[in-house]
């Protein structure tokens, strides 16, 4: 199994290594707070631009981190994996 060579698929199937996960929990955060950035001005009733486009700028940040950390792959495990 050569790792360098696995699909897109098969990268987001393989084990992910214990810090990329704890990664992909902070962009899962940050896409939240980005999330809730957005919706305030609109719930409270309010035009806040900037706090829109910051929120847009978190949100793209955290979907960014989630992505990258997700096809990170522990080497180890899925090497186990496959002799399995």
């Amino acid at each position: 199994m050569d790792i360098n060579k696995l699909k897109l698929k098969d990268r987001i199937k393989a084990p992910t290594p214990k810090f990329f996960k704890k990664i992909m929990a902070y962009g899962m955060g940050a896409i939240a707070l980005g999330t809730g950035l957005i919706a305030m001005p609109a719930t409270l009733g309010l035009s806040i631009p900037i706090m829109v486009k910051i929120g847009t700028i978190i949100i793209t940040a955290g979907t960014a981190l989630t992505a990258v950390s997700k096809t990170a792959v522990d080497v180890e495990k899925a090497i186990e994996k496959a002799n399995e």
